[in-house]
C-alpha cells in the first residue's frame, strides 16, 4: 500500500481510497473500472502487463507467465515429463499412422489397435527410462527452443527475400 497526497488538503492518503478521509475529495488514479488496455496505453515506456486477479497465487505475474510454466514442467519437472514424454510419444505414432498406410491424412479409419499402441508404448516406454526422461526431455526441451528460433530467424529470411523479389 502506497501513500499519495491529496489534490485538495494535501494529506497523505492511501492510493487504494477512494476519496481523501480528511476533506472528502475523490484521489485521483487509475480507476477498478478503467480497462487493462487504457491503462498500458497510457503509461510510457516498455509495456508491462501484469495479471491483477482475486488469486494470491497469481497476483504480480507476467501475463502468460503461468502458461510457460505449464509447457516448461511438461519438459523440466521430474515428475510431469513423463506426462511431456507421453505426449510427445503419442503425437508422433499417430502422425506416422498415415506414413504406415494406416490412415489417410484426415485420420480417417484409424485402426483401435493403432491408437491403443500410441498410448500404451509411450507409458511403457516413460516407466522403462523412469531415470533418464528428466533429463533427456531437458534436452528435448532446449532443442525445441533451438528449432524455434532458427525457424523464427528463416521465416523473417524468407520474408525479406519474397518481399526484395517481389518489389
Amino acid at each position: 500500500m502506497a501513500l499519495v497526497n491529496c489534490g485538495e488538503c494535501n494529506k497523505e492518503v492511501s492510493d487504494k481510497a477512494a476519496s481523501c478521509p480528511n476533506c472528502g475529495a475523490p484521489i485521483q488514479g487509475v480507476s477498478e473500472k478503467q480497462s487493462l488496455w487504457d491503462s498500458i496505453s497510457q503509461s510510457s515506456g516498455p509495456k508491462e502487463v501484469v495479471i491483477r486477479g482475486t488469486d494470491v497465487a497469481y497476483e504480480g505475474q507476467k501475463l502468460g507467465e503461468g502458461l510457460m510454466k505449464m509447457v516448461m514442467a511438461l519438459f523440466l519437472h521430474p515428475v510431469f515429463s513423463f506426462v511431456g514424454f507421453w505426449l510427445i510419444g503419442f503425437g508422433i505414432l499417430m502422425s506416422m499412422a498415415p506414413v504406415f498406410g494406416l490412415a489417410d491424412k484426415e485420420m480417417n479409419a484409424l485402426p483401435v489397435w493403432y491408437v491403443a499402441l500410441a498410448i500404451g508404448i509411450p507409458i511403457a516406454l516413460a516407466v522403462l527410462l523412469r531415470k533418464t526422461i528428466p533429463k533427456l526431455m531437458k534436452w528435448i526441451f532446449f532443442t525445441l527452443l533451438a528449432v524455434l528460433g532458427i525457424a523464427f530467424v528463416g521465416g523473417i529470411i524468407s520474408a525479406i527475400i519474397e518481399k526484395s523479389t517481389s518489389s
